[in-house]
């Protein structure tokens, strides 16, 4: 048995080749309530003088965030929707509790860090999943350069 917190994009290869594979939703920890984090691609909407264009970008953005679009353009949306009302992803039980979990999102800005860094939080991840280290052992490691990082791109 093994713990995986990931994106759901292994879903399909993993059920597709008959793996044993169950999708629980995170523990609730100190909180007492669910919280994940999740990213999508930006879309902002610039505010200008035509008040048109700026309702366009709107629907458009909405749009793109809708299971219409999934339903328009075959194999188009292949993530969890960002709204609980779109359940399109939900055709399995494992996608299913993936789609529920969007509700719970926080959705963070992207951080321009350092290739070298990701490495190193890539191994951090590692080395928790291996068993290597504890997930507070592996973070401290790399928490200071990694604040180091944040506060030099916020200046």
């Amino acid at each position: 048995m093994a713990l995986l917190m990931s994106t759901p994009g292994f879903i399909p290869d993993l059920e597709n080749s008959g793996f044993p594979l169950a999708v629980l939703p995170p523990p609730t920890g100190d909180l007492g309530r669910l919280v994940t984090n999740g990213a999508f691609g930006l879309f902002a909407v610039v505010d200008v003088e035509d008040k048109a264009k700026v309702e366009a970008a709107h629907r458009l953005a909405r749009y793109l965030t809708s299971s219409e679009v999934a339903q328009d353009v075959e194999n188009w949306q292949l993530a969890p929707g960002l709204r609980r009302s779109n359940m399109f992803y939900a055709t399995t039980p494992n996608r299913e509790v993936v789609a529920r979990l969007v509700e719970y999102g926080i959705y963070e800005a992207p951080v321009a860090t350092s290739a070298e860094l990701g490495s190193m939080y890539g191994a951090a991840l590692q080395a928790i999943i291996l068993g290597e280290k504890s997930a507070q052992q592996a973070m401290d490691e790399i928490a200071p350069l990694y604040q180091a990082e944040l506060d030099a791109l916020n200046q």
